[in-house]
């Protein structure tokens, strides 16, 4: 650019299926597009970082009803007391960041995991069964998912983001969980050749 700032986007992305309402689309699209923006303006009042380009998405399976922040509310939380545990780690960052796990890379090396590692690969009952504990938001729960499995830990994240052993051990990090995305995304992820 002229003035020597690099160009930063963000996106908002709704896969549905064929027939699900055009405009609804757009507009899950157009909010998860401000959801991406907010968590930009966010991460930068609360670190005070440069700008960073995100992304969020909605993979919608069904019909639902509601705006993101409904959906995501009915779906993608669960409620404990006074605290509440969101399921999924969205919106994310698209350049790495040491300060943050929530990435693009980090999501997609996670779904990688998943579909080839050798303690996931064609294990689809395992998978589920992670899905389901991860949908009680417990740490504890997660860690009995690993005993009963003989799993020392979940899929690990980059070590650049200084986290992976906390999430990897525990399924979370600061009430946000890091998996639950992945395994959603599973059947609709196809990674880019290098």
């Amino acid at each position: 650019m002229a003035d020597g700032e690099s160009l930063t986007a963000c996106a908002g992305v709704s896969v549905v299926k064929t027939h699900y309402p055009f405009a609804r689309a757009y507009k899950i699209s157009e909010d998860l597009c401000k959801e991406a923006k907010k968590f930009v303006k966010d991460e930068r009042k609360q670190y005070g970082l440069d700008y960073f380009s995100a992304i969020d998405w909605h993979l919608a399976a069904s019909g639902l009803l509601g705006s993101i922040s409904e959906i995501r509310q009915r779906e993608y939380q669960v409620n404990h007391g006074d605290k509440s545990w969101k399921l999924e780690m969205r919106p994310v960052r698209l350049q790495n960041n040491n300060r943050e796990w929530r990435t693009w890379e980090n999501f997609t090396q996670v779904v990688e995991e998943f579909k080839e590692g050798k303690d996931w690969k064609e294990r689809q009952n395992k998978i589920m069964a992670l899905r389901e504990v991860l949908r009680k938001g417990s740490i504890e729960a997660t860690q009995e998912f690993l005993r009963a499995y003989k799993l020392s830990h979940l899929p690990l994240f980059p070590e650049s983001s200084g986290q992976s052993k906390q999430l990897a051990e525990g399924g979370w990090l600061s009430r946000k969980c890091g998996y639950f995305d992945a395994i959603e995304a599973m059947d609709f992820y196809i990674g880019l050749e290098d």
